[in-house]
């Protein structure tokens, strides 16, 4: 079900390059920090620029972002994507258990499509996947951006955090936009589990269709990724 509100200048829909060194962060994760995040002015100068845009946010909803969002004129789309898979689980393989050597049997393209569902014609100029990828096996997260990349725009920008953490939260962060250049992250839930620590090089496998523009180190914890759609 798709449930959408206007404002003046929003419309809000919810629907169902030499690389630094990574270093080994060990000790608890903050439950909130604010930080430096020089990848979201890519971001905020695209949306500024166009008369009319879309964007995708697959993060929780965030009535702080839809404020901040509420200054470009654009169409917000609400994935909340991880949150939805929980009435997928199968979709989500248990940690450490991705074997190359067993067959995938899962539905991927299809529960995909059916969770990314958006009309015919919708384009976005700016996808929020934040600390996403983290969370998701390569076989879905190839998956998922496979599918965005179908409603994007040459030159439609991907934002990404991705933890430099041996351990991680168990579940993604809430992450609210403070102003163009600073984002506020929340830790959802208490437990932990292995961090991927994604590589570049990993990252564009990830993301089929898109090519890695900038990358920034935010503090010790997270490093944000700037892709554009090719």
């Amino acid at each position: 079900m798709i449930q959408e509100r206007r404002t003046d200048r929003i419309s809000f829909v919810r629907s169902t390059i030499s690389w630094p060194t990574f270093r080994r962060i060990s000790g608890p994760v903050a439950p909130e920090m604010v930080f430096a995040a020089p990848g979201l002015e890519f971001v905020a100068r695209q949306l500024a620029a166009a008369r009319r845009s879309g964007v995708l946010d697959l993060g929780s909803p965030s009535r702080v972002n839809v404020d901040y969002l509420s200054q470009f004129s654009c169409v917000l789309h609400i994935g909340d994507f991880f949150r939805s898979l929980a009435e997928e689980p199968e979709m989500l393989l248990p940690e450490g258990e991705q074997d190359p050597e067993v067959e995938d049997t899962r539905d991927l393209e299809g529960i995909v499509q059916r969770m990314l569902a958006y009309e015919d014609g919708t384009r976005f100029d700016a996808v929020f996947a934040w600390d996403l990828l983290d969370y998701l096996d390569e076989a879905l997260s190839r998956a998922v951006m496979r599918r965005i990349g179908h409603f994007c725009r040459t030159g439609t920008l991907v934002y990404l955090t991705i933890s430099n953490r041996e351990q991680i939260p168990d579940q993604p962060g809430r992450f609210t936009i403070v102003d163009e250049n600073h984002l506020r992250f929340e830790r959802v839930g208490m437990g932990t589990r292995s961090g991927m620590r994604h590589s570049p090089r990993a990252l564009e496998r990830l993301l089929p269709g898109f090519r890695l523009q900038h990358s920034f180190l935010l503090g010790n914890e997270l490093q944000d990724y700037l892709f554009s759609h090719v």
